[in-house]
């Protein structure tokens, strides 16, 4: 998140992210749910932060260009005080951006007291995915994210190749095959050949 914030009606969010949040929102005076984290870091010098008191998620997205079939891995360092809530990383391979779609695929932890890696991975199944980042359920000290990575992965993984029967080679024949007469069809063509003349 090194590429700076900008301010919304829900507080700060990283550049190029989009905040959504589930139920109904009510703020105080100066209350956020998300900032610009300075002092828990992961790497760098900034980190996403959510903070909302509530048994509901809140969290950010982005939608980038993908190739159909190609194999997404979407990660990021985490940071919640346990008992606080979950947090999850999500893909959308259908590049949907609704974070409750059936579509998406996520990765979830909810007792991790130090920065820990999350992971999650999808084949895109459009010419764009939707990433993830939420905090859920949290009833304590703020989720934070950093180290946000994309990586694309355009082969699928080596499998094995399962063993394939082959059947025994074939015996030679005893016998000489007959000799192949020529039809009446090869018999024209050879009679009507033209030698070339010799030069003169």
């Amino acid at each position: 998140f090194e590429g700076g914030f900008y301010q919304t009606l829900l507080g700060k969010v990283a550049n190029h992210w989009q905040p959504y949040f589930q139920g109904d929102v009510v703020l105080t005076d100066g209350e956020e749910i998300f900032f610009c984290e300075h002092c828990l870091l992961y790497d760098g010098m900034r980190s996403q932060g959510i903070n909302h008191q509530s048994q509901t998620a809140a969290g950010i997205f982005q939608t980038v260009g993908a190739n159909p079939g190609w194999e997404y891995q979407f990660s990021a360092a985490v940071h919640i005080s346990p008992q606080s809530g979950q947090v999850r990383l999500g893909i959308d391979p259908t590049g949907q951006t609704n974070a409750e779609a059936a579509t998406v695929i996520w990765s979830a932890t909810n007792a991790v007291s130090q920065w820990s890696p999350l992971t999650v991975r999808a084949t895109a199944m459009a010419s764009t995915v939707t990433v993830f980042l939420e905090a859920r359920d949290l009833r304590g000290p703020a989720a934070h994210f950093d180290a946000v990575s994309l990586k694309v992965y355009p082969c699928p993984p080596k499998v094995a190749r399962p063993p394939i029967d082959c059947p025994p080679p074939e015996e030679p024949p005893t016998e000489k095959p007959p000799e192949e007469q020529p039809t009446h069809q090869q018999q024209c063509i050879a009679w009507n050949r033209v030698d070339p003349l010799p030069p003169t």
